[in-house]
């Protein structure tokens, strides 16, 4: 999950988990502990998350006390993997194996020129990958 995805979209995805695990109210104070940060950004999580949840009326739903308390609720037959892949195809990483796989006689200099980047930064992104291309047993 790490290689793919921002430190914001891993807290999102552990937010999603934990109000759907827990199955009651969560506190703003309790959402704060277990991710580390502020009321602040646990509300803009929220607000992130009721506007992708809106793409899935009556599936997930997000419930806001005041601000203060919180929970979720998913129709059972729903798989929440489909709301991971929002957050996973957004990612960088994601874009990048994308470009490669739709592009695969260009190079890093060329999808840095696409994405308006420096090369270091693709090159930094694109070593995160050996370890997942490793995992998956994806060679050459």
């Amino acid at each position: 999950m790490q290689t793919f995805l921002t430190k914001v979209s891993q807290n999102k995805i552990k937010m999603i988990h934990l109000l759907l695990e827990t199955e009651r109210w969560c506190s703003i104070e309790e959402l704060q502990n277990e991710l580390k940060v502020s009321s602040k950004s646990i509300l803009n999580y929220l607000t992130d998350l009721e506007e992708l949840f809106q793409q899935y009326p009556d599936k997930v739903i997000l419930k806001n006390d005041n601000n203060r308390r919180f929970s979720m609720e998913k129709q059972e037959n729903f798989p929440i993997y489909i709301i991971y892949l929002h957050f996973y195809r957004k990612s960088y990483n994601y874009h990048l194996i994308e470009f490669m796989y739709q592009h695969p006689e260009k190079n890093l200099e060329d999808y840095a020129d696409a994405q308006y980047t420096s090369v270091s930064t693709v090159f930094r992104y694109a070593k995160l990958l050996v370890k997942y291309f490793e995992m998956t047993d994806v060679k050459e």
